[in-house]
């Protein structure tokens, strides 16, 4: 089922709402960009009944495209230490499970009569920014992909 809805402040043509998962709450955006609402409320519903196994899903191409980019530049950064000198510093190389439990869904957006974004944070992995699985087929993630952003 749809959580209560309401227009979006910054963009008046999406609507949102709150979905509660896994003890937490996901942000969830719909924007027809062109289809009916009837189409978007449809891939929303669908997303949202489903949100346990597209977690997974997502989880999953995230770690397809995202881990070797990880383990090879990522976890290895410079700190500062506390006489404020630049130190190497690197986190754990992961595997496949351990990196997809870090990452935590903070946003589903359904796009259209057929795209879904799912947001996650990435628990410090890349350095702040966030990490985005897009499938465009919607419910299908058979054509999906992963990104860093910010």
């Amino acid at each position: 089922m749809l959580p209560e809805l309401q227009t979006d402040p910054k963009f008046p043509d999406r609507l949102t709402g709150i979905i509660p998962f896994a003890g937490r709450t996901v942000v969830l955006s719909i924007h027809p960009d062109g289809s009916t609402l009837e189409a978007v409320m449809g891939l929303a519903l669908s997303a949202v009944d489903a949100i346990g196994q597209l977690d997974t899903l997502a989880r999953q191409v995230a770690a397809k495209r995202l881990l070797a980019e990880y383990n090879s530049t990522w976890r290895q950064f410079i700190s500062v230490d506390l006489e404020g000198q630049d130190a190497a510093a690197s986190g754990p190389e992961l595997g496949e499970s351990d990196f997809m439990s870090r990452l935590m869904l903070i946003s589903v957006e359904a796009t259209g009569d057929s795209c879904l974004t799912l947001g996650y944070d990435g628990d410090h992995m890349f350095a702040g920014h966030s990490i985005f699985v897009t499938s465009f087929d919607g419910v299908e993630f058979a054509d999906a992909h992963a990104d860093l952003f910010g």
